[in-house]
C-alpha cells in the first residue's frame, strides 16, 4: 500500500449538435417518383378488354345477317288458280319471288289434267315478270343494304383492331350502317304497292299493288299472276326481309359492346393506354 490512489481515465465527453437558428432554412427530402418506364397503368382497362371480342363476335352475326340476305329473296307473290284447255280443267299453283340486284324466280306447278304444262322454275330479271313497276325500288334498296354490309364488315375489323381511334370511328360506322338497315326495309314496304299500281291500270281487287303483305280469295284477288280464274292468293315479305330486319339486333348490342373513353390514374402516357 502506497497510499495512491488508482488512475481511471474519465470518458469523452460529447457535445450535443448544434440546433437550427429559427432563421435558417430546413432541408426536408423529397420523396423519389417512378420512372418514366414504370408510368401508372389505366385504372379501369379490364372490363373493357373483356367486352371487345364479344363486340366483335356481335357484330360480325348482324353483318353476316345482311350478306346472307342478299343472296335469299326479298318479297314473294303466290297464286292459286283455275284454267280450262278445251274440255280440261286444271289447277295451277303459281309464284312470283324477288331478289335484290335484279333477279327474280318462276315457279310453275299443274295438277289435274294431261294437258298442264311442265312443272318447274326459272329464273330471270324484274322485267321478265309481272312487277317490273318495283326494279328501281328494289336497285335503290339492294344498294343501301350494301353499304350496310360493308361499313357493318369495316366497323367489326376497326373494332378487332383496336385502339381509341378505331373505336371511335367502329361506332360510327355501326351507327350509320343501323340507319340504312332500317331504312331499306322500311322503304320497301312503303314504296312498293305505290311503284306496282304505277305500273299500269289494274282491275279492282286485293294484290301487291294494293298492299305490302295481303291475301285474297276468289274474286277479292285482284291482278293475277298465274293464268285463269283466280281461286286464292297470297303476297308478302320473304326471308331476306326479315333477316335485314333482323340484323338490327346484333348491330345495335354490338355498338353498346365497343369500349368507349377510359379514365387514366395520373402519370405519363404509354401504349397500354390505348388498347
Amino acid at each position: 500500500m502506497t497510499g495512491r490512489q488508482s488512475y481511471t481515465p474519465a470518458p469523452p465527453v460529447t457535445e450535443p449538435p448544434p440546433r437550427p437558428s429559427s432563421g435558417a432554412a430546413v432541408t426536408i427530402p423529397t420523396p423519389t417518383r417512378p420512372a418514366a418506364g414504370a408510368a401508372a397503368r389505366p385504372a379501369q382497362r379490364g372490363p373493357a378488354r373483356r367486352g371487345r371480342p364479344f363486340g366483335v363476335a356481335v357484330l360480325l352475326v348482324g353483318t353476316v345477317l345482311l350478306v346472307v340476305s342478299l343472296f335469299v329473296g326479298w318479297y314473294v307473290v303466290s297464286e292459286t288458280s283455275t284454267d280450262t284447255v278445251g274440255t280440261n280443267t286444271f289447277t295451277v299453283n303459281e309464284s312470283e319471288t324477288l331478289y335484290l340486284f335484279n333477279a327474280q324466280t318462276l315457279s310453275f306447278s299443274c295438277q289435274g289434267s294431261s294437258s298442264c304444262f311442265a312443272s318447274g322454275t326459272t329464273s330471270g330479271t324484274y322485267s321478265q315478270g309481272s312487277l317490273t313497276g318495283a326494279a328501281t325500288l328494289y336497285d335503290v334498296v339492294s344498294g343501301l343494304i350494301l353499304c350496310a354490309v360493308l361499313l357493318g364488315g369495316i366497323a367489326t375489323f376497326m373494332c378487332f383492331r383496336g385502339g381509341r381511334r378505331s373505336l371511335g370511328w367502329a361506332k360510327v360506322l355501326v351507327v350509320v350502317a343501323l340507319a340504312l338497315v332500317v331504312f331499306s326495309p322500311t322503304i320497301l314496304a312503303l314504296g312498293q304497292p305505290s311503284a306496282l299500281s304505277s305500273q299500269g291500270t289494274h282491275p279492282g281487287g286485293s294484290s301487291a299493288a294494293t298492299s305490302f303483305f295481303g291475301s285474297c280469295s276468289g274474286s277479292e284477288c285482284g291482278p293475277s299472276v298465274a293464268p285463269g280464274v283466280p281461286i286464292s292468293g297470297s303476297w308478302g315479305p320473304s326471308i331476306g326481309w326479315y333477316l335485314s330486319l333482323a340484323a338490327f339486333v346484333p348491330l345495335l348490342v354490338g355498338l353498346f359492346m365497343i369500349p368507349g373513353p377510359r379514365r387514366f390514374a395520373s402519370g405519363p402516357l404509354t401504349p397500354e393506354m390505348f388498347e
